[in-house]
């Protein structure tokens, strides 16, 4: 299964997870979307998707190719000077793992942001 496939039945996951009244309490249900980005709920969330999901080199360098050409790396701020210790290969592969995560991690904010009905004019 490729990335973009687990990732939708993940976004199902977290959709039934809102959509259930019972879980009121949970994080993702009592925030809202910008609230769940700034305490970096979100990008928890996904880094364990991806934890969990183990994917390969092959699998990462597919979705950046196919879904990461707007991810600029600046996104991630400054790059700290271990990262520069590594062998280039790595550190690309780094760069690409987490462009994925940014992309994935705006994907996921806009899907939750929909889920909730908020939009700038509600927010």
């Amino acid at each position: 299964m490729t990335i973009q496939e687990k990732f939708k039945g993940f976004k199902n996951e977290i959709k039934e997870v809102i959509e259930n009244e019972c879980l009121s309490d949970l994080e993702v249900n009592s925030c809202s979307t910008l609230d769940l980005i700034f305490s970096g709920y979100i990008k928890r969330k996904i880094e364990s998707f991806m934890y969990i999901n183990e994917f390969s080199v092959k699998e990462l360098d597919e979705y950046f190719r196919d879904h990461c050409n707007n991810v600029c790396a600046s996104y991630f701020g400054q790059i700290p000077e271990s990262e520069y210790r590594y062998p280039v290969r790595d550190f690309i592969n780094n760069l690409k793992y987490n462009s994925v995560v940014f992309a994935l991690s705006n994907d996921l904010a806009v899907y939750i942001s929909m889920l909730k009905g908020e939009n700038a004019s509600i927010n």
